[in-house]
């Protein structure tokens, strides 16, 4: 894609943008599956793409075809691989992958169409209670470090 899509999109082109920020996100989260090891993806998660603001014409086509969900600030899009996406289900849990491939998808938002996004993060709630609880080392500060991460 390039500039000239970006001064000339249309409605009927988020479909093709976002399969396009798809498929940066499996091709993002794919190559990071095959270069880490198990243990490194341990660590599991929730990942979005937030779309602000809720009027925008992308976030509200998202919201409209029912791939995102309203939030305060915007739309949510949720980051969900499968292991179709990638080498495993395990490794498509893995809070790495999800965050890569959301990175990747907002890029191409972001410099295909001019659309204000970022990622959102959570950690699950069990590495949460593992460094809440002392045992990996961590404080209860750190845990809520980990809640809402921006990348």
């Amino acid at each position: 894609m390039s500039s000239v899509f970006r001064e000339t999109v249309v409605e009927s082109d988020w479909e093709q943008l976002v399969i396009a920020a798809e498929g940066a996100g499996r091709h993002s989260g794919r190559e990071l599956a095959r270069q880490c090891t198990t243990w490194e993806l341990g660590r599991t998660g929730q990942v979005w793409v937030r779309v602000r603001p809720h009027d925008s014409p992308v976030g509200a086509w998202l919201f409209s075809t029912g791939r995102a969900h309203s939030y305060e600030t915007g739309v949510l899009v949720p980051i969900t691989p499968d292991k179709q996406d990638l080498v495993s289900a395990a490794r498509a849990r893995s809070l790495l992958v999800c965050r890569a491939y959301a990175a990747a998808y907002c890029a191409v938002l972001v410099q295909e169409a001019g659309v204000l996004a970022d990622v959102l993060e959570r950690a699950d709630e069990l590495f949460q209670q593992l460094i809440g609880g002392g045992e990996l080392g961590g404080s209860a500060e750190t845990t809520r470090h980990f809640e809402w991460e921006r990348t």
